[in-house]
């Protein structure tokens, strides 16, 4: 349940690389030493010694090095963040009608009125490592990383442009699963790959924006309180 209905702030990225294959080059030696000393005693001695030796050592090594590293992976990024830059992080916990979660914001200031903001949206609490691999619907997903860029106001309706986490990982090392408004949550996400979305506020449901830009955070960490939103 990828749904914030307090301030929604969200990011996320992944890493790439491509390899190629060098063939080993060609060596031709067509050498037919063809010596036809016939010394036909006439004495002629022809001795045509033709030695055609043909050695052409055509030596052709074609190694035509067909590494072309086309570099196709389709996790290359348009943008990259080695590490998150927090300005402020907000994290709040609650149980509403026996579901518990936890939403963690975490934004950096673009400018006077502007901000930029890096979400988890944690529906399926405990301390374990989560793979964002496979989510494809903001609407449905269990661990949500969104990221919203050039936002104003108080939430994520109002970002020029968003991303939602399809790739990386999110390490819970620390969370209190029943009651999190007790304690601290501590993760680390790594990897991160994110995808330019549109949401529909109405039901949270997301699309892909055909050929969107793409957003890389390698590495992103948290250690935070956790608030009581009940």
């Amino acid at each position: 349940m990828g749904r914030f209905s307090k301030t929604t702030i969200v990011l996320s990225m992944l890493l790439i690389a491509a390899c190629g294959s060098e063939p080993p080059g060609l060596y031709i030696d067509a050498g037919a030493d063809g010596d036809s000393d016939t010394d036909s005693d006439g004495d002629s001695d022809s001795d045509s010694d033709s030695d055609t030796d043909s050695d052409t050592d055509s030596d052709t090594d074609s190694d035509t090095d067909s590494d072309t590293d086309s570099d196709t992976d389709s996790d290359e990024c348009d943008t990259t963040e080695d590490t998150w830059p927090s300005n402020e992080i907000t994290a709040g916990g609650y149980n509403w009608g026996g579901f518990i979660g936890v939403n963690v914001y975490d934004i950096q200031y673009a400018g006077t009125n502007s901000w930029h903001g890096l979400s988890l949206g944690l529906y399926d609490l405990g301390v374990a490592a989560f793979n964002l691999s496979g989510t494809i619907q903001y609407a449905d997903c269990d661990t949500c990383v969104l990221l919203g860029l050039d936002c104003f106001g108080y939430d994520m309706e109002n970002c020029a442009q968003l991303f939602l986490g399809t790739a990386g990982i999110i390490d819970v090392t620390a969370v209190n699963a029943t009651q999190p408004w007790n304690d601290d949550i501590v993760f680390e996400g790594t990897d991160l790959f994110l995808e330019e979305v549109t949401v529909d506020w109405g039901d949270y449901t997301s699309t892909f924006v055909v050929d969107g830009e793409t957003y890389c955070v390698n590495l992103w960490s948290v250690d935070s309180p956790v608030e009581d939103w009940n």
